[in-house]
C-alpha cells in the first residue's frame, strides 16, 4: 500500500529532527507530499493569587511563547523537505 500525504505532527521544538527524519523517509519511500502541522494547545490557567498577574497577560505570554516555536519548528520544516526535495505544505493550526 503507498501513501499519497503523509502528515507529521510538529508537537515539540526538541522532537521535531527526529519527528522529521521518520516523516521524511516515509515521504520519500512513498513518494507521497508531507504536510505539517503544529496546533496551538489550550492555554492553561494557573491561579496565583496575585492581584498583579492578571491572566490575560500570563494567557498571552504562553501563547507568544508556543508561536514562537512554531515558527521556529516551521523554518526547519521547510529547510528540510526543500533539502529533501520533498513537496510540503506547513498548516498552524489554533
Amino acid at each position: 500500500m503507498s501513501y499519497r500525504t503523509i502528515v507529521v505532527h510538529m508537537s515539540d521544538e526538541a522532537r521535531a529532527e527526529g519527528l522529521l527524519d521518520v516523516a521524511i523517509a516515509m515521504a520519500r519511500r512513498n513518494q507521497a507530499q508531507l504536510i505539517g502541522i503544529a496546533v496551538l494547545p489550550p492555554p492553561i490557567i494557573v491561579a496565583l493569587g496575585l492581584p498583579d498577574a492578571p491572566a490575560p497577560v500570563l494567557l498571552e505570554d504562553y501563547r507568544r511563547a508556543y508561536i514562537n516555536e512554531c515558527q521556529r519548528m516551521h523554518v526547519l520544516f521547510q529547510q528540510r523537505t526543500a533539502s529533501e526535495g520533498i513537496e510540503a505544505h506547513w498548516q498552524l493550526d489554533d
